[in-house]
C-alpha cells in the first residue's frame, strides 16, 4: 500500500484548537436543534401514525381501533420497492474510465457485489432505510470503514510423521525413527477472527441527523451534518485506549439537561412502549455524543483556512474527543440522503405519510363512529315504565332471563337508526382516495378481467415505484457504489480471496490485489432498469419464441441458430424471478466428433461408439460399410446398428431442410452415453477445480 499522507492526527489535545471547536459546534447544534423542533414533532405524528397509536383524533366515543392503512400502503412499497431495486443477483456494473482497467472491471465488479451479499449485508438494510424514506420523506445513509476483530479459540491441524521404536544393533538403544507414513493431529489454538472489514451501508435515524444550514437544498451544498447518539462511557473510553479518542477521562453520564437532543433521538418513542434508556443509566453509564462533518474554519478570522473536518464532542458539547481533518481519500462528507421528493432550498421533503395524514384521521373517526352505531344496535336501548316492572333488576341480556313485568308493554327495545353501511361505505371512498395516492395502490382484481388488462394495469401502478427506485439509484446507490470503492482503495492492504458463482451455479474463488484498485471506475445501480416493464418484456419473449420457432429450418440453411436456451433462462430468472435457471435449463455435454477409421477399431473391439452431430453422416457411412467385411462376426451386429444411427440422423437432416447431413440429431439410443461423458468431464472439471483451490490455501500459507 501506499504511504498515508493524509493528516489523522488527533488535535483534541490542543485546548485553543478544541475550546474553538466546541463553543462553534455548540452554537450550530442549538441553532438546528431549535429550528427542527416543529419538524420533529410531525415526524413523531408521522411515527404515530405507522405505529398506530393514537395522538390526534376528533371523535371521543366507545370504540378505539386504529385502521392500520398508512402501516399497510407502506408495508406494500417497502415490499414493491426492495423487489424493484433487487430483481436479480446481477446488480452493479463498473465502468473503467481508462481502457487499460478493462481486464480488472470484472474482478472489481465481483468483489464488490461479494462485499455488498456478504459483508455490507446491503438487502438486510433496505426495509429499514426504505421505511423512513416513506414515513418521513428522506433517509440518510452512512458510508465509512469499519473493521473490528476478535480472538477467539478454534481448532488446527498439522501433519506429524509416525514414528516406530527400534534398537540400536550396536549400542542397543531404545530409538524412535520415522516409517514415512503420517497422521492428522488437531489441536485447540487462540486465532483471530475479523468480524468487519467493510465499507458500510448505515440509515440513520432521521430524528439524530442534521444538516446545517437547514435551508440547504442538498449535502452537496451543506456546510456540514452531525449525528446525536448515545453511547457507553466504557466503550468511549475504550476507544480513547486505541487512539481514537482524547480527553476520555473527563466524561460522565449524562443529566438530564446534557441529553435533550437525544430526546427527540429515541427516548420519545420508546416512552410509547413503556421502555426507556433512563432506567439502565446507573448499570451501564452513557453520555450524548455529536459526530459533526464538514467544513471548519482551521485557520483565524482574518486568514481564514476552511478545511473537511470531524469533529466529535460528549457531555453537552464541553468534551472535545476528537477533531481531525476528513481522513478520507474523496474528502467528502459521508452522508447520503435520499429523498421522496424535492423542492428547492428544502432539504427536508414530504413523505408518503404527510399528505395522507388527515385522511387517516377521518379513517378513524369514521369508523370508530361507525363501530358505536354497531354496538348500539347488538345493544339495544331499553325503555321500561318502573310502575308496571315488578323488579328492574331483572332486566338483563342474558340467556333464559325472566323480566318480571305486570305488562308486556312495560319495556319497550329502542334501537337508532341504522347508518352503519353509510359509515362502511364512506370509509370504503376514502381508503379508495388514500390507496389512489401515487405508488401504493391495490391492483383492482375484481370482476373477470383479461390478462393483458391486468398487466397493463399493472405497468400502470409500477411506474411511480421504479422512478422512485431510479431516483434513490442515482442520489444514493451509485454515489455509495463509488464512496465503498474509495474505501477499499483506502484500507485494503492485503490480497482478498472471496468466492463467487458463475455460470451453471458453478462456485470458484477470485483473487483481488491491492493494485487492481488503482485506477477510477464509474458505478451504475442496474436494479430499476432490469425491473422496468419486466413482465410486458416476458410477454413479448414468449410471443417471440412462438413465432420464431417455424423459422428454424429456414435459419439453419443460412447456418444461423436460435439461442432458445438463453431466452428461456431470461424469462425463468428475470420474467418469473425465480433462482437456478443454469439448473433448470441445462446445457447438454459438449459433442465431439470421431474420425470414422478410429471408430471402426472401437467397433471391432466391441465397443458402442456414439454418433455426434458434427459427424459428416455420408462418409461416415461409406468408410462403415466398406469395413463390415473386415471386422470380426461378433463386431458386425455393433457395426450394423452405428450405421443405421447414421441414416436415421441423415433423414431427420433433411427432413428439416438441412443442407449438410451433419445438422442431425443423433436417436435417443446415445442419451445415456452423452450423459456419461458429461458427468465424466464434470469429474474432471471438479478434480481441477479442488487442485486450484489447494494451490491458493497453499499461496496463501506461504
Amino acid at each position: 500500500m501506499p504511504e498515508y499522507i493524509i493528516d489523522n492526527k488527533n488535535y483534541a489535545s490542543d485546548a485553543v484548537l478544541a475550546d474553538r471547536a466546541l463553543n462553534w459546534l455548540k452554537k450550530v447544534s442549538f441553532e438546528v436543534r431549535t429550528r427542527r423542533q416543529v419538524l420533529d414533532m410531525r415526524y413523531m405524528q408521522f411515527y404515530n401514525a405507522y405505529r398506530c397509536n393514537f395522538d390526534v383524533r376528533f371523535y371521543e366515543g366507545t370504540s378505539q381501533v386504529y385502521i392500520p392503512q398508512l402501516r399497510k400502503q407502506i408495508d406494500m412499497l417497502v415490499a414493491k420497492m426492495k423487489q424493484t431495486l433487487f430483481p436479480t443477483e446481477d446488480l452493479l456494473d463498473a465502468e473503467p474510465t481508462i481502457p487499460e482497467m478493462l481486464n480488472e472491471s470484472e474482478v472489481i465488479t465481483s468483489f464488490m457485489q461479494w462485499q455488498i451479499d456478504k459483508k455490507v449485508k446491503l438487502k438486510g438494510k433496505i426495509p429499514r432505510f426504505l421505511r423512513q424514506f416513506l414515513m418521513y420523506g428522506w433517509c440518510p445513509v452512512k458510508c465509512i470503514w469499519e473493521q473490528e476483530s476478535r480472538k477467539v479459540v478454534g481448532l488446527e491441524k498439522e501433519e506429524q510423521p509416525v514414528m516406530k521404536r527400534v534398537t540400536d544393533p550396536i549400542t542397543g538403544e531404545k530409538l524412535l525413527e520415522p516409517t514415512g507414513k503420517t497422521r492428522t493431529k488437531v489441536y485447540q489454538a487462540e486465532k483471530e477472527l475479523v468480524l468487519k472489514n467493510n465499507p458500510t451501508f448505515e440509515p440513520i435515524d432521521v430524528f439524530a441527523w442534521y444538516m446545517y444550514p437547514v435551508t440547504c437544498n442538498s449535502i452537496e451544498e451543506a456546510y456540514g451534518c452531525f449525528e446525536v447518539s448515545k453511547q457507553p462511557i466504557a466503550s468511549l473510553q475504550e476507544k480513547g485506549r486505541k487512539g481514537d479518542y482524547e480527553n476520555t477521562g473527563l466524561l460522565k453520564r449524562d443529566h438530564a439537561e446534557d441529553s435533550y437532543l437525544w430526546q427527540w433521538a429515541q427516548e420519545q418513542r420508546l416512552i410509547t412502549d413503556g421502555l426507556t434508556n433512563v432506567d439502565m443509566q446507573d448499570q451501564i453509564p452513557a453520555c450524548t455524543v455529536i459526530e459533526y462533518w464538514g467544513k471548519f474554519n482551521w485557520g483565524t478570522e482574518d486568514e481564514p483556512d476552511e478545511q473537511p473536518t470531524v469533529i466529535t464532542t460528549a457531555g453537552n458539547n464541553s468534551i472535545c474527543l476528537q477533531i481531525r481533518k476528513n481522513p478520507f481519500y474523496d474528502q467528502q462528507i459521508p452522508y447520503l440522503q435520499a429523498r421522496f421528493c424535492e423542492l428547492q432550498n428544502e432539504s427536508y421533503p414530504s413523505g408518503l405519510i404527510e399528505p395522507l395524514i388527515t385522511l387517516q384521521y377521518f379513517l378513524n373517526d369514521t369508523l370508530n363512529q361507525t363501530f358505536d352505531a354497531l354496538l348500539y344496535e347488538i345493544n339495544p336501548i331499553i325503555k321500561y315504565d318502573p310502575g308496571r316492572v315488578v323488579n328492574a333488576n331483572t332486566i338483563a341480556f342474558a340467556p333464559g332471563a325472566m323480566w318480571a313485568l305486570t305488562d308486556p308493554t312495560a319495556a319497550v327495545f329502542e334501537r337508532p337508526p341504522d347508518v352503519s353501511q353509510i359509515g362502511f361505505n364512506a370509509a370504503a371512498q376514502m381508503k379508495q382516495v388514500m390507496e389512489e395516492f401515487a405508488g401504493p395502490a391495490n391492483i383492482p382484481l375484481a370482476g373477470r378481467k383479461a390478462a393483458t388488462h391486468i398487466q397493463a394495469i399493472q405497468q400502470e401502478y409500477s411506474i411511480p415505484v421504479i422512478e422512485m427506485c431510479q431516483n434513490i439509484e442515482l442520489d444514493v446507490f451509485n454515489p455509495w457504489l463509488k464512496m465503498a470503492y474509495v474505501r477499499n482503495q483506502q484500507f485494503v492492504e492485503d490480497e482478498e480471496v472471496f468466492m463467487v458463482t458463475g455460470k451453471r451455479g458453478v462456485k470458484y474463488f477470485e483473487r483481488l490485489r491491492p493494485e487492481m484498485l488503482v485506477g477510477d471506475y464509474n458505478f451504475y445501480w442496474k436494479g430499476s432498469s432490469q425491473s422496468t416493464n419486466i413482465h410486458v418484456k416476458t410477454q413479448q419473449k414468449f410471443q417471440f419464441l412462438q413465432s420464431a420457432a417455424p423459422l428454424q429450418p429456414l435459419l439453419a440453411q443460412e447456418g444461423v441458430k436460435l439461442g432458445v436456451s438463453k431466452i428461456l433462462r431470461s424469462i425463468w430468472t428475470e420474467g418469473l424471478g425465480f433462482d437456478g435457471g443454469d439448473l433448470v435449463i441445462e446445457e447438454a455435454a459438449q459433442d465431439r466428433g470421431i474420425d470414422p477409421q478410429i471408430e471402426n477399431v472401437l467397433l471391432n473391439l466391441g465397443k458402442y461408439v456414439p454418433i455426434s452431430t458434427l459427424d459428416d453422416h455420408k462418409m461416415h457411412i461409406q468408410v462403415h460399410s466398406q469395413a463390415l467385411q473386415q471386422l470380426d462376426p461378433y463386431a458386425v451386429p455393433l457395426a450394423q446398428r452405428h450405421i443405421q444411427e447414421h441414416n436415421f440422423a441423415l433423414q431427420q437432416a433433411a427432413m428439416m431442410g438441412g443442407q449438410n447431413a451433419g445438422q442431425g440429431e443423433p436417436p435417443t439410443g446415445n442419451t445415456l452415453d452423452n450423459q456419461q461423458t458429461g458427468d465424466m468431464m464434470k469429474n474432471e472439471y471438479m478434480g481441477l477445480k479442488s487442485q486450484r483451490e489447494m494451490q491458493l490455501i497453499g499461496e496463501q500459507n506461504a
